[in-house]
């Protein structure tokens, strides 16, 4: 399949698979699948959120709590229910201090046998701060108020009619079937009342408040809402809470923390402080504590049956849920859930990031993608940071999915070039390269191309004398020997191995990949190669008998790579002059005596890789242009010093310009230390007066 091709397929099946997964999101967006588990993910972000908000200062809680109950009935002989009076010194306390109000979360419904206990904490309720009394909404008819307490509540919620347009005209509000509300005397006496019956979520958590609710048609908020509309008349502006609303009607409760978050107070320690202010005494609590705040009181005892299981561990009082949901009202920071729109566009914007990473990405497609994984989780919490509840589970399994969907996609698109590729290069370059080939295709002609290589050709010295002195399985041994460790040296400096011919090694650089320092890194295994073979030397003697010696041949041109052969069979191979030339540099190794011979190509591109030598220029067979060629050595060890190399140089210039007695005693100070010099004294000395010509013209491969 054709790049262009590749690419078109891949795009509209981009196209598909997103449209797909888009409906199948929207779809369980729309009917809220896996709630339950995006309602874990919720509390988990809240209980973050909530690590970085703090409580208003001004609420402040009363705990009926076990303690208080126990000491009273221990000391003070005093049993639950309590008589009402008991409140009396705490609202005396609120007053003194100079609260703004108290909500009781509390149900005060029934007559008391002390007729009078009810009349002193009535007149109590009436002459304190302002005061919200509770009642409860019942979805069932059982309860039913006296006509006496109803028809003060009618008269109480009739003075209050902005309830119904500010807060409750939303046609979600329920009318309920039957209401526990308190004795007369406390509704009369009372500023406001306020509902405590709240729903909880599907899986049994408190997430969520309503506004309030209706009896008989009568507007009846819930309590933070009460105490927040007699604090502040004006009320928040219905567009702000029209703005957090969800599908039914109700508000997301920006928890502040778990339990104690508000400061608490046993209703013990406010009693105690009351009744020593009276006597003169020094309080345990001081009343300055509560100057301007808006006070809650409620039981936290588990006998009474006010905890409430919310997105913190371990159980909640239902009065710090109202004290935390009116501080929601007093700051304007409830959450809200995200609309479906924006959820939707959300997930369309995390899936097309997905899609396109799976898709068009190959390398590093694990690590991106884990990335993005990762990304939208974050982005889920940081949003949920500025106060929306965007679904994190349906989109970021939608993405799974996607992926899933995308790389099976690939492979029936891409799996058959994938393996080709395996196959084809597995035997030539290192399982690296072969790797990079997968991951970009685009980067392979698997055609054929025009390129430029640097082509290196190595051959044992002798090796007709060391096949014919060996038996046929050591020969065996011995070839596999050489050529593992030279071809190791050869693909660790990043070469492609063309084949192997006998003991002969052909590699190039610079393909199938795109290797820009080919030359240099031609040169450098070369060196590597001869001196791992001194490494071997006592090896080879020991073992099969022999001494190596390796020629190497080097030359950068324009040749043709690529797989030539059958429809069935077929190998990774070059074509070309340049070839042909590092071959015959193989051979003209001989004449100098070198192990290593380069083309001046090759030499100029990798200057600083070896210390060099010019040898001469040549006239290989079967090439009617010359060609100048030169000697790497090694960098660390040459062959000669400074002041050799420099009479060597000397003598070849002399050489070059004819004069060649004295060329001759440059070549005769090194002739019995140096192979080149010997070969270029023995060449004066056969001149015998014929005419000079200072290419070396070759006549055997």
């Amino acid at each position: 399949m054709s790049k262009a091709r590749n690419k078109g397929a891949k795009f509209l099946a981009s196209i598909v698979i997103w449209g797909i997964a888009l409906f199948l999101t929207t779809i369980s967006l729309r009917y809220h699948l896996f709630q339950d588990i995006e309602s874990k993910t919720w509390d988990w972000r809240i209980r973050m959120i909530a690590k970085h908000t703090r409580p208003d200062p001004r609420i402040k809680i009363i705990m009926v709590d076990q303690e208080s109950i126990d000491r009273f009935a221990q000391e003070e002989k005093i049993y639950w229910p309590w008589p009402r009076s008991v409140y009396v010194p705490v609202l005396s306390f609120l007053k003194e201090a100079g609260a703004k109000g108290i909500a009781f979360d509390m149900l005060f419904t029934e007559q008391q046998t002390q007729v009078a206990d009810d009349e002193v904490f009535a007149s109590a309720l009436g002459s304190s701060v302002p005061v919200v009394s509770s009642l409860a909404l019942n979805s069932r008819a059982m309860a039913q108020p006296e006509p006496g307490p109803l028809q003060e509540l009618i008269s109480l919620q009739a003075r209050q009619a902005p309830f119904r347009e500010q807060y409750l005209s939303s046609p979600l509000i329920k009318n309920s079937e039957g209401a526990t509300i308190p004795i007369q005397e406390v509704i009369k006496n009372s500023a406001a009342l306020g509902t405590v019956s709240e729903d909880f979520d599907p899986d049994r958590i408190f997430r969520r408040v309503s506004p309030g609710g209706k009896f008989k048609d009568i507007p009846i908020l819930t309590l933070p809402f009460a105490f927040y509309h007699l604090m502040d008349p004006k009320g928040a502006p219905r567009e702000y809470l029209k703005s957090i609303e969800d599908p039914n009607g109700k508000y997301l409760v920006k928890f502040r923390g778990p339990a104690q978050t508000y400061p608490w107070y046993t209703i013990d320690s406010i009693i105690s402080s009351a009744l020593a202010i009276e006597s003169g005494a020094k309080p345990l609590v001081d009343p300055n504590e509560f100057k301007d705040s808006f006070v809650f009181l409620g039981p936290s005892a588990s006998a009474l049956l006010d905890l409430r299981p919310c997105p913190f561990p371990g159980l909640f009082p239902g009065v710090e849920v109202h004290a935390t949901t009116f501080d929601n009202l007093l700051n304007r920071d409830f959450m809200r859930e995200a609309t479906f729109y924006e959820s939707v566009g959300a997930a369309a914007i995390g899936l097309l990031l997905v899609i396109v990473t799976s898709m068009f990405f190959v390398r590093f497609q694990i690590i991106v993608l884990s990335v993005l994984y990762v990304l939208w989780v974050l982005v889920c919490f940081e949003i949920g940071f500025q106060g929306v509840w965007l679904p994190m589970v349906i989109p970021l399994l939608s993405m799974v999915i996607v992926t899933i969907a995308s790389v099976a996609f690939q492979y029936q698109l891409e799996g058959k070039q994938y393996k080709f590729i395996r196959g084809a290069f597995q035997y030539y370059v290192t399982p690296e390269v072969i790797d990079q080939i997968v991951d970009n295709p685009s980067s392979l002609s698997l055609g054929g191309e025009r390129r430029t290589l640097t082509i290196l050709f190595s051959d044992i010295q002798g090796f007709t004398s060391i096949s014919e002195s060996m038996e046929p399985a050591k020969l065996v041994q011995f070839l596999n020997k050489f050529l593992s460790e030279m071809t190791d040296i050869i693909l660790s400096h990043g070469g492609t191995i063309d084949k192997y011919e006998g003991d002969a090694i052909i590699a190039f650089w610079n393909a199938p990949l795109t290797v820009h320092d080919h030359e240099s890194r031609a040169i450098e295994a070369s060196l590597t190669c001869q001196r791992r073979l001194v490494e071997l030397k006592d090896h080879f003697r020991d073992v099969f008998g022999v001494q190596v010696r390796m020629r190497i041949g080097i030359n950068t041109g324009g040749v043709t790579v690529g797989n030539f052969g059958s429809t069935t069979r077929f190998n990774y191979t070059i074509i070309g002059d340049a070839a042909n030339l590092a071959s015959r540099l193989e051979g003209a190794n001989k004449v100098f005596g070198t192990e290593i011979m380069a083309a001046v190509t090759t030499k100029s591109a990798a200057e600083k890789t070896a210390t060099w030598r010019r040898l001469g220029e040549l006239q290989v067979v079967g090439r009617s242009n010359t060609v100048e060629v030169w000697e790497p050595m090694d960098l660390t060890s040459p062959k000669l010093s400074t002041k050799e190399l420099h009479t060597f140089n000397e003598g070849l210039r002399l050489f070059y310009c004819g004069d060649i007695a004295r060329a001759r005693e440059h070549f005769y100070a090194l002739a019995t230390k140096d192979p080149v010099s010997a070969a270029y004294l023995k060449r004066t000395e056969e001149l015998n007066g014929e005419v000079f010509n200072p290419v070396w013209v070759l006549s055997a491969k």
